[in-house]
């Protein structure tokens, strides 16, 4: 992870993905990115250049869930 990264990344579906594609319980959770482990699947998520800030001060990057 490079220093000037946030600590978690967070996620929400991209403008284009098909309702219902990216489940409920997933848009908007945050993970911690050290955390992350790399998977297969239907889907990608990819870095917005946007970033969201809780009420605790953490700061996350937005990732965009595509088909």
């Amino acid at each position: 992870m490079a220093a000037d990264e946030p600590d978690y990344v967070v996620v929400r579906p991209h403008p284009d993905l098909p309702a219902g594609f990216l489940p409920p319980d997933l848009d908007g959770r945050w993970f911690d990115r050290s955390a992350l482990r790399l998977g297969s699947g239907t889907a990608v998520a990819v870095p917005s250049g946007r970033f969201e800030v809780r009420d605790d001060g953490a700061v996350a990057e937005v990732y965009e869930v595509r088909p």
